[in-house]
């Protein structure tokens, strides 16, 4: 079902996540071609059984911010940026970023470092519930070319500025040359292929296509 005109917009809703009570839809828009802005996050709330209409993030800036992902309690969400002068730069074009809620108020962005980002395309984060468990697409080299599914694990409960998400150990699947949305919902990975994709099998997880984890 289409959520219809107070959601959807002339530019392109991607990229969507909604909170674990169901409250806070999180997607990132693009405007059309043409127009000055790049894709924002945005956010809406259902208020008696409907949506109200969306409202950008208060962190967004002149560059891209896509893909949020919120944890289970609401207070950190973490997404997909470019930041190449602001918050210190990252490690690549994109790299996946977090932002904490202290007092209400969500704070300066910060990188997930070298667990998570490379100087390639580093993407499209999903997190576990229990905020240990990182999810998301990389076209580093070393696995089967395009983008590939990786997961990080956080050594210990750690402080947002230094994430504890160690070097990804697990391969899952190889989704062909183009990115794709992810969502990991605590029990299955589910994603999306681009028209003419293959799937390529391989690493340690012993999954198949459509398999749920443990």
């Amino acid at each position: 079902m289409n959520l219809g005109p107070i959601v959807n917009s002339a530019g392109g809703e991607l990229g969507q996540d909604i909170s674990a009570d169901g409250s806070v839809l999180w997607f990132s828009r693009g405007w059309p071609e043409g127009t000055p802005t790049d894709e924002d996050i945005y956010y809406a709330i259902k208020v008696e059984g409907h949506w109200t209409e969306p409202v950008p993030w208060e962190l967004n800036t002149p560059f891209l911010e896509d893909n949020p992902n919120v944890s289970a309690d609401g207070l950190r969400l973490y997404f997909t940026a470019i930041y190449e002068t602001i918050y210190g730069g990252g490690y690549g074009s994109f790299d996946v970023w977090v932002s904490e809620k202290v007092g209400g108020l969500w704070q300066s962005p910060v990188n997930l470092g070298p667990g998570v980002n490379t100087a390639y395309h580093d993407a499209n984060p999903s997190i576990s519930a229990d905020d240990r468990i990182m999810y998301f697409t990389s076209n580093r080299p070393g696995a089967y070319g395009g983008f590939d599914l990786y997961s990080s694990i956080r050594e210990a409960p750690t402080s947002v500025g230094e994430s504890g998400l160690v070097i990804p150990g697990s391969l899952w699947l190889g989704l062909g040359p183009n990115p794709s949305n992810l969502f990991y919902s605590g029990t299955t990975i589910a994603y999306r292929l681009p028209a003419g994709a293959t799937v390529r099998l391989g690493g340690s997880s012993g999954f198949r296509v459509g398999d749920s984890i443990g």
